[in-house]
């Protein structure tokens, strides 16, 4: 095994982690091999290969590298982490959401040992994900906890309204949610905003309220159809609907623009 200074090895981390962050999979893989690091034995270095190999579509090379982290270190939730990835990758469903409820059961018990929120970012990371499973997999009040419970955990105030925002889309599914409900839930969202400048209301009073869409989905897409019935459904007496494509247009397009007051590409 290669002895290698552990300035060096910092250095080198650093740099892998760069290679990582803008998509060099490739790069990272012969950077390691290049300067021996690939028989160091260092977590965080085999956790990034872990993680290269499975964007490069080497699967079996990231599980192995997971099942070499955890002999090293069982606590290391970034081989876990990895590994419910790369059967996400693999269509492997059902592993990847059963690993992932291990994740959180181990999390949450080192928090206990600990008396520490670690690995916070990592539990928050594990509900989204489990949160995606069961919204593919047609349990929407199971993702919209999921999801939930994620935002609560999250950090970053960014990630947070990302992960809430996730748990309101997952009510388009639910078909028997409560009003009371779903204006909890919108409300809860609301004030992640309570803090932003809102332009005056205009006090002259007007025949008809404008209301303004801007979308890339105005076009052969789910949300379209969605987006269909509520513009048919507008009282063009009492409302102006103005809709924004932002993306090429095409048949869908076309037919949802006599639907508005005005339409813009």
């Amino acid at each position: 095994m290669l002895s290698k200074d552990v300035s060096e090895q910092e250095k080198m981390l650093e740099k892998i982690q760069y290679l990582f962050q803008i998509g060099q999979y490739g790069e990272v893989i012969a950077c390691s091999e290049q300067f021996g690091l690939a028989n160091t034995i260092n977590c965080d270095i085999f956790y990034i290969q872990a993680m290269s190999y499975m964007h490069l579509g080497e699967y079996n090379k990231g599980l192995e590298l997971t099942k070499t982290i955890k002999m090293v270190d069982k606590d290391y939730i970034g081989a876990y982490m990895a590994e419910a990835y790369i059967y996400k990758k693999q269509g492997e469903f059902t592993k990847e959401a059963k690993l992932l409820r291990k994740i959180i059961a181990h999390i949450e018990k080192l928090q206990i040992q600990e008396k520490s929120k670690c690995y916070q970012q990592s539990l928050s990371e594990a509900w989204s994900l489990l949160g995606s499973f069961y919204t593919m997999t047609g349990q929407p009040p199971n993702a919209l906890e999921a999801f939930f419970t994620a935002s609560c955990l999250e950090q970053d105030e960014k990630k947070k309204i990302q992960e809430y925002s996730n748990a309101l889309f997952v009510t388009n599914y639910m078909a028997d949610i409560s009003r009371e409900d779903m204006k909890k839930l919108h409300a809860g969202f609301q004030s992640f905003f309570s803090s932003t400048a809102y332009f005056p209301q205009f006090v002259e009073s007007k025949k008809t309220l404008r209301i303004g869409y801007v979308s890339p989905d105005f076009r052969q897409h789910p949300v379209a159809y969605f987006v269909l019935s509520l513009l048919e459904k507008f009282n063009k007496e009492k409302f102006e609907i103005y809709c924004y494509a932002a993306s090429e247009p095409d048949v869908v397009t076309l037919g949802l623009q006599p639907l508005a007051t005005k339409c813009g590409i």
